[in-house]
């Protein structure tokens, strides 16, 4: 009787790791001990012999830490002088070393053909490539110290005992003189790979010092992400943007200016959040001179930094997969950006039938930014960075109002699209030539479209409409009920703003839209309203009344005053909160 499949998945195999993935085993150390909680001063590795140490902290106030013995071990590794490089700073032994042993280029490239780390996640296996397995123990190497130091106290005793005594006449010396031969190559070899010659050669290679960060960092969270994206390639959009950056970052990158280095950064990481770049930056600098460079090489979606398509793509470049032309890649990579500043999926469906790339090219431009949601589409591969839009609110603006500008162009793609899926599709000859025919009736399909400014009025007055029916609406639902995703581009001729509000905590921000200008006579009421909310996120009924008596003369018992907060707020324990930041209660 055969056995029945009790569940089936879907095998993924992500290559992004594989040349630096390695798995760290602690064999001394019992499994429900670790040392995710123990005091990391350093880690540092030799590449090359893929060998690593790490230095970790005792605890000298613990009631079982033996304070004498701790000295004693001192004293015998760094002496009782006070050294230039002393092993042990304190005078005490406060730290201990875990060592993995080097490993041969031989063990290095078996290890890295038969090892994978797999992953069950979201119904799929993950498998992940390693490079090979790390295995630390404890090292005292410190205690080589000491016996060095012993060694070289009793030579100099011997010295100095020699020396005391009567110096008399030299003796006589026999010199043997030996004449080398000449060595085979097949000699070369077996000497150069004999022990003391090996292990010489893994003593010349130099430390690197690395940065450490635990499974719960922020860091270590991004990575552990990405490596559960389930790319089937390498690809750097999928790194840890931190490690990335410090990876391929030279120190000749220091000495440019601070323009050269943030463009470097954001091209190579292709998106960034703002405190991360930060981060990255030697010196730390100022976040608003950050700031206005960055708007120069990136631009902003879901407060995501992401750097601009001609700086990817410049004049003269093709695509890496199909040889397209940079000028089409840039222009299909700008509308799937648009598409993101419109919502927070997007599919690969819509972007090849707007922008007619082949697939090759599609997969790539959505890889390098996007991370895959079985059945949904694609999203942002980094989450929305809400804190940074409610932080600078004109960036965030301003920004938009650059998307907003493009809208027509990224529209148009989107109405070709629509048309041609609606008509009938037509043969093509294999010349692929055009007639003189097909000349009359694309010149007749052109006349018989509306002018520039009927289609812009038509906009004005379908977003005038919803502004005053809706009066707070998020600017996401505000492009999908204009279905032309236009969004912003006429907000201030129809009345309208962006509104800087402050949320509540524990919401979720997101770009809003209010109206501001109207022929009902609210105009200094609603000024008011919103310039009280960019301050606190709620008020009380008494405070907002006090504020209209005085800028804008509506005594506080005009029941204008109630109705026009009912009509643009929510009330939750007493308090008042800007609609669409809070959900509505039975009492609002």
């Amino acid at each position: 009787m055969c056995d029945r499949v009790a569940k089936e998945y879907e095998i993924v195999v992500n290559k992004a790791f594989q040349d630096r993935l390695f798995l760290f085993q602690y064999p001394v150390r019992p499994k429900d001990e670790t040392y995710e909680e123990e005091e990391i001063l350093s880690t540092k590795v030799k590449p090359n012999q893929q060998r690593v140490e790490i230095e970790i902290g005792l605890d000298i106030q613990s009631k079982r830490y033996s304070r004498s013995r701790g000295e004693q071990i001192a004293v015998n590794v760094d002496g009782k002088t006070k050294e230039p490089n002393p092993f042990f700073p304190l005078g005490l032994m406060d730290k201990y070393i875990l060592q993995s042993h080097p490993t041969s280029p031989a063990q290095q490239q078996e290890q890295s053909k038969r090892l994978c780390l797999a992953i069950v996640f979201d119904g799929k296996i993950i498998l992940l490539p390693m490079k090979g397995v790390v295995q630390m123990r404890p090292a005292f190497v410190y205690l080589d110290k000491s016996d060095e130091r012993a060694r070289t106290k009793g030579a100099s005793d011997a010295a100095d005992g020699a020396s005391s005594q009567d110096e008399g006449e030299e003796a006589a010396q026999l010199i043997t003189v030996k004449f080398g031969r000449q060595e085979s190559e097949e000699a070369r070899k077996r000497r150069l790979n004999t022990y003391d010659n090996v292990m010489k050669r893994f003593g010349e290679e130099a430390w690197v010092q690395t940065r450490f960060f635990r499974s719960h960092e922020k860091a270590s969270q991004q990575m552990k992400a990405r490596m559960l994206q389930g790319c089937t390639q390498p690809d750097e959009g999928t790194l840890s943007v931190e490690q990335y950056l410090r990876k391929l970052q030279t120190p000749t990158e220091e000495a440019t200016s601070l323009a050269d280095q943030i463009q470097k950064l954001v091209v190579r990481a292709k998106i960034v959040h703002f405190d991360e770049l930060l981060e990255l930056l030697p010196e730390k600098p100022d976040a608003t001179t950050v700031l206005k460079y960055v708007q120069q090489y990136a631009v902003l979606i879901q407060g995501c930094w992401l750097s601009r398509s001609d700086l990817l793509y410049p004049d003269g470049s093709i695509s890496p997969v199909t040889g397209v032309a940079a000028e089409h890649l840039r222009r299909a990579r700008d509308f799937l950006l648009w598409l993101w500043v419109q919502k927070t999926m997007v599919t690969r469906k819509e972007l090849a039938a707007a922008t007619k790339l082949p697939p090759g090219d599609v997969r790539m431009l959505l890889e390098e930014i996007g991370k895959a949601e079985p059945r949904q589409g694609w999203k942002l591969a980094l989450p929305p960075d809400n804190a940074f839009i409610r932080k600078y609110p004109d960036v965030f603006e301003r920004q938009q109002r650059l998307w907003s500008l493009r809208a027509d162009q990224f529209n148009q793609m989107i109405k070709a699209r629509d048309e041609e899926g609606k008509s009938p599709r037509r043969k093509r000859s294999k010349s692929r030539t055009i007639s003189e025919d097909d000349h009359h009736l694309v010149k007749a399909e052109t006349t018989e479209q509306p002018s520039a400014a009927a289609r812009t009025s038509e906009y004005l007055e379908r977003l005038r409409s919803i502004l005053r029916s809706r009066l707070v609406v998020p600017l996401k639902e505000l492009c999908q009920l204009l279905e032309s995703g236009g969004g912003t581009a006429l907000l201030d001729q129809a009345g309208g703003t962006i509104l800087r509000t402050q949320w509540p905590e524990g919401a979720n921000p997101e770009a809003l839209c209010g109206l501001l200008r109207s022929d009902d006579g609210l105009d200094k009421m609603r000024e008011t309203l919103y310039e009280l909310l960019e301050k606190q996120s709620h008020f009380r009924l008494n405070k907002f009344t006090k504020l209209v008596e005085e800028k804008c003369g509506i005594p506080a018992d005009n029941p204008k005053v109630r109705q026009f907060l009912k009509d643009y707020c929510v009330t939750l324990k007493g308090c008042y909160y800007l609609k669409e930041t809070i959900p509505p209660t039975p009492d609002s």
